[in-house]
C-alpha cells in the first residue's frame, strides 16, 4: 500500500527552488546499457593488503563547459595562488583553448579528481602519467585527456577531463565500476609501488586518513561542479541540509557537528590561516542520517527562520 505525504502548500520558496534547481542541475545521461554501448573497462582485483589509501570521484559533464572548467583547474590553483600547469601524457603547459575546440563536439565527458592519502609525498604529474598508461591498458586504447594538480588547499589532488571520444573518433564509454572500483584499485596500487607497502602498524590510520581526503575531495567536486553550471545531485545541498552531518575534531581538541556547507567553510578557512595559527581538521565522523520526521520539521524550521528574518528586513526597510 503506497504511503500518503502531507503536503505543506505554503513550502517555502526557496525549498522550491532548491527542487528545481536540482531538476535543471542533473548530470547527463548516456544514450542507452553500458552493456549496449560496449563500455570498456577490465575487471581490476581489490589491491592486496598493505596498499596505500587512494580516493576517486568521477562524474559524466558536458563538453559545452569543457573551457569553464579548465579556466576553473587552472586560476589559482597553483602554490601561493599561481596558475595551475595542465599536463597531458606529452607534457605540461598545454593549450587549454585547443582541448576545448577538440572537446567541443564530445558527446559527453569523464571528470575525475584523484586524491592520494600520501599525495604530498609524490609528483602528482609523473603519477598521474603513469597512472593513465594503465587506465588506457584496461581500455584497451588511448584516450584523450588533460589533468592540472591543485596545491591551493592543504589536501593536494588532481583533476582530470578524459574526452568522450578516442583519438580515433570513436565515442568512449567506460564501465561505472571501473570508475568505481577498477580505476581505485590502480592508483592505489600505483602508489604503493611508488613509496611501498604499509607497516602493519600504520594501516589503521590510512584508512582512517582516507575517510578524511573522501569528505575532502566531496566538497572539491561539488566546487568543480558549481564553477561549471553544474549541480551534484548526489550531495546537493537544501538550505543547511539536514540529511548529512558531520562531527568534526580540531587540532585543539574542539568539536562541532557541521552541515556540508560548514564543513566546505570550516576546510577553506583552515586552508587561508596561516600555518602557525592553523586549527587543523584531524578527525571526521559522518554521523546516523536524521529521520524522516526530523528532516521535515529540521526544514519547516529553517523555512520559518528565513520567513521572519525577511519580514524583520521588510519592517527594517519600511522604518528606513
Amino acid at each position: 500500500m503506497g504511503r500518503f505525504v502531507d503536503r505543506d502548500d505554503d513550502l517555502h520558496p526557496d525549498l522550491r527552488t532548491w527542487f528545481m534547481r536540482r531538476a535543471q542541475g542533473m548530470r547527463p545521461r548516456l544514450p542507452g546499457n553500458v552493456r549496449q554501448l560496449g563500455a570498456r573497462g577490465v575487471v581490476v582485483p581489490l589491491p592486496p593488503a598493505g596498499s596505500r589509501g587512494a580516493v576517486i570521484k568521477s562524474w559524466l559533464a558536458k563538453p559545452s563547459t569543457t573551457g569553464a572548467h579548465l579556466r576553473y583547474l587552472q586560476h589559482g590553483k597553483g602554490l601561493d595562488g599561481q596558475e595551475a600547469d595542465l599536463f597531458t601524457r606529452e607534457g605540461v603547459s598545454v593549450d587549454r583553448r585547443t582541448f576545448a575546440r577538440d572537446a567541443a563536439d564530445d558527446p559527453h565527458q569523464y571528470r575525475l579528481i584523484i586524491s592520494l592519502v600520501d599525495g604530498d609525498r609524490m609528483d602528482l604529474t609523473a603519477y598521474t602519467q603513469r597512472l593513465m598508461r594503465q587506465v588506457e591498458r584496461d581500455l584497451l586504447g588511448p584516450v584523450d585527456w588533460i589533468g592540472a594538480t591543485h596545491r591551493d588547499t592543504s589536501h593536494v589532488h588532481t583533476h582530470l577531463i578524459i574526452r568522450g571520444r578516442d583519438p580515433a573518433g570513436n565515442d568512449l564509454y567506460i564501465h561505472p565500476r571501473y570508475l568505481r572500483q577498477g580505476m581505485r584499485a590502480r592508483a592505489r596500487t600505483l602508489a604503493t609501488d611508488t613509496l611501498g607497502p604499509l607497516p602493519p602498524a600504520e594501516r589503521q590510520q590510512d584508512r582512517q586518513r582516507t575517510h578524511e581526503v573522501a569528505h575532502v575531495v566531496n566538497v572539491h567536486a561539488r566546487e568543480a561542479k558549481k564553477e561549471d553550471g553544474m549541480e551534484d545531485p548526489d550531495r546537493l545541498e537544501r538550505p543547511d541540509d539536514p540529511r548529512t552531518r558531520d562531527q568534526v575534531t580540531f587540532a585543539d581538541g574542539t568539536q562541532r557537528t557541521l552541515s556540508p556547507v560548514e564543513y566546505e567553510e570550516a576546510l577553506r578557512d583552515e586552508a587561508a590561516a596561516p600555518a602557525e595559527d592553523r586549527n587543523r581538521i584531524i578527525h571526521v565522523e559522518t554521523l546516523a542520517p536524521l529521520t524522516l520526521s526530523e528532516r521535515i520539521a529540521a526544514l519547516k524550521e529553517k523555512a520559518a527562520q528565513m520567513s521572519r528574518e525577511k519580514t524583520q528586513e521588510q519592517d527594517h526597510g519600511m522604518a528606513l
